[in-house]
């Protein structure tokens, strides 16, 4: 896979960071996702990740599971904790179902068992990426919603717009699982 003729427009000029103790695995990953228009960082270890998403803020994080110092899920767990919503890849070179259930409760975007081929390694990340795209136009949407229906009153009943609308979709899912299961 050289030059461009495979990477996708997720992939394009969007920023990742490649975490993986293994250096030559972090760099071969790194100068793969390079080829496809990329921007990539890699770190070697989590402290090192923790600090490179303080300064480059990725789109994208492809972390491997065991590491010294700070492991990959205890990196995703701390990030989430602290509001990180941005696709995280664990990767790991042993498939055991605990980590993969663990990292599924992180809500990591995909689990990958090494050696990894390159074509599902950079599927994964355009997938994760396209997945990325997705829910900030989403979030804009959502924002330009808002935005339009401030100048109304929300419904009777309900003290916001935001309020009215989740009250709403709760209605809609109960009457679907009540309609499924009757």
């Amino acid at each position: 896979m050289s030059g461009q003729g495979w990477a996708s427009l997720f992939l394009l000029n969007s920023r990742i960071l490649v975490v993986d103790d293994d250096e030559d695995f972090a760099r071969a990953s790194a100068d793969l996702l390079r080829a496809g228009g990329a921007q990539v960082q890699a770190a070697f270890d989590g402290n090192a990740a923790a600090m490179a998403i303080r300064s480059f803020d990725p789109d994208l994080i492809v972390c491997d599971l065991a590491m010294p110092q700070l492991r990959g899920d205890a990196l995703l767990a701390q990030l989430r904790k602290g509001g990180y919503e941005k696709p995280f890849i664990l990767m790991t070179g042993f498939a055991d179902l605990a980590n993969v259930a663990e990292a599924m409760h992180l809500h990591a975007f995909d689990y990958l068992v090494k050696p990894i081929d390159p074509k599902v390694f950079v599927a994964a990340v355009q997938r994760a990426l396209r997945s990325e795209h997705e829910r900030l136009v989403r979030e804009e949407a959502q924002k330009l919603m808002y935005e339009a229906l401030a100048a109304l009153p929300p419904p009777e009943g309900a003290e916001s717009w935001p309020e009215a609308i989740k009250a709403r979709a709760i209605r809609t899912v109960r009457e679907r699982r009540t309609a499924s299961t009757g």
